[in-house]
């Protein structure tokens, strides 16, 4: 009973605080220095006004690239972790009270000062009495009970500014945070972490031993059980370049920011197109992703991971196939049915998915999931949680394209192997359907009409989905 109202005496006097600096940032700026600051500007100032969680949350937010404009996301992509570390005396106390001995004793070497300090944990570089360095993540004490608390406040302002804000009731704020809640609660579960890593773990070893040609480049740390606890993970140290400060390799011959990144998206497209139980990280930002010599790289941080199988990878595959294909009727259907929404939508929605499909012959594969999902949002359909992760998991990845190849898009940097699993993909349809028949007597007329053949190559050599269209058209003679 105590500590319930000692929460709620928390909260009430936060409360003050926090409107204090929205009002300051959101309904007063005009009359500031900040009075010609862009939305995403003063999100970020607000945000590290109010701390942890609101960092946190901002930092999430700028990967919502279906709710905010790319210059906002640039905005809050900047938001810095301007947290202290906890002291060296709390960070012995964890230890104690989770293994019954101090780090020191734990450990051949542990350093005091953290190499990384961020809103939910601080991490340690420590090495084994084996001889191994290791990392030691420590969790924040208190930090679910913070995250709660200030997110049951940023729920009550939504709930207030949507009576006055109809574009954020048209958005649907109350599912977004949802979600967000969710990612945050899952980054603080160090055992459901552990089981992640154990899952991608066991998934990649199985791609490198079978027909997966790209994910030996990627490099999984090991985690050491007997330093886990519910505050503590402990896993190997990877000593890499974060794709977020690549002017430490400008000059260096043995890195190859390039390389790296397209073994690591074909590994994940690989495995997308080809298997019908896919795992994907669900948070590769800049800061996670690891450059290693000779075209490798090290991901880390699998607080969430993200899971396709059977209809649900299936039904992805086929989304793909109708955009890039540039199939209105086909993107409808299977938009909607990835939705598990009502037919009604299928008229609703027509219009902004012409005009989205125009614009996908230039963009990314970020784009092409995201801009679904806006018009989810904007027809207010349902957001399955896993399509949600997996768009944003493209949009991270479109961002690490550009970082690694200025003005690229994921496309560009694995067109040869998207239009592989396409081809595949479309042989599977066919084999599938009744059109089967017609395409086995098309191979026996062939054999006796090279100049049918020639055609054929002409047509369909230099556009090879050009085929799904004209399979379709055949279908409906």
């Amino acid at each position: 009973m105590t500590n319930r109202v000692a929460r709620e005496q928390g909260t009430t006097l936060r409360i003050p605080r926090v409107l204090l600096v929205c009002g300051k940032y959101f309904v007063w700026y005009k009359f500031t220095g900040n009075r010609k600051a862009i939305l995403g500007r003063r999100i970020r100032l607000a945000c590290e006004e109010l701390g942890p969680v609101f960092i946190k949350f901002g930092q999430l937010l700028s990967t919502r690239y279906e709710l905010i404009s790319k210059e906002d996301s640039a905005e809050l992509a900047g938001l810095l972790d301007k947290v202290p570390p906890i002291s060296e005396e709390t960070v012995r106390a964890i230890f104690l009270a989770d293994f019954k001995k101090y780090p020191e004793e734990l450990f051949k070497e542990f350093d005091t000062q953290p190499i990384a300090s961020a809103s939910i944990a601080q991490v340690y570089r420590a090495k084994l009495t084996t001889g191994e360095d290791v990392a030691v993540k420590i969790r924040r004490p208190n930090i679910q009970r913070t995250i709660k608390s200030d997110l049951a406040i940023i729920k009550s302002l939504l709930r207030l500014t949507k009576i006055f804000s109809r574009s954020l009731r048209q958005i649907r704020m109350d599912v977004v945070v949802s979600q967000i809640e969710d990612w945050m609660f899952q980054e603080t579960d160090f055992r459901r972490e552990a089981e992640n890593l154990r899952t991608v773990k066991k998934y990649v070893r199985r791609m490198q031993n079978g027909k997966n040609p790209y994910t030996h480049a990627i490099v999984i740390p090991d985690i050491h059980e007997e330093f886990l606890s519910d505050n503590v993970i402990t896993m190997d140290f990877i000593d890499g370049v974060p794709m977020n400060k690549l002017e430490l390799i400008k000059n260096n011959p043995e890195y190859d920011a390039v390389s790296s990144m397209k073994r690591f998206m074909n590994a994940v497209l690989y495995d997308w197109m080809h298997e019908s139980d896919f795992y994907f990280h669900g948070d590769p930002h800049p800061a996670n992703v690891l450059l290693l010599p000779n075209g490798r790289l090290a991901l880390l941080d699998y607080g969430l991971l993200g899971h396709f199988e059977g209809r649900d990878c299936e039904e992805t595959k086929d989304f793909i196939l109708a955009v890039y294909a540039g199939n209105v009727e086909e993107s409808i259907k299977v938009a909607v049915r990835m939705c598990r929404a009502d037919a009604r939508f299928k008229g609703l929605i027509r219009k902004d998915v012409e005009d989205y499909l125009e614009q996908t012959e230039f963009a990314g594969l970020g784009f092409w999931f995201v801009g679904f999902i806006k018009i989810f949002i904007k027809h207010k359909m349902p957001l399955p949680y896993q399509l949600v992760l997996f768009a944003r998991m493209n949009a991270l990845m479109e961002n690490l394209a550009h970082l690694a190849m200025p003005g690229a898009t994921t496309v560009e940097m694995i067109g040869e192997e998207l239009e592989r699993g396409l081809r595949k993909r479309i042989l599977d349809n066919v084999l599938n359907t009744r059109l089967f028949p017609a395409v086995y007597a098309l191979t026996e007329k062939l054999k006796t009409t090279p100049e049918l053949a020639a055609r054929l190559i002409d047509r369909y050599f230099d556009n090879p989905l050009q085929a799904v269209k004209d399979f379709r058209e055949a279908l409906r003679v």
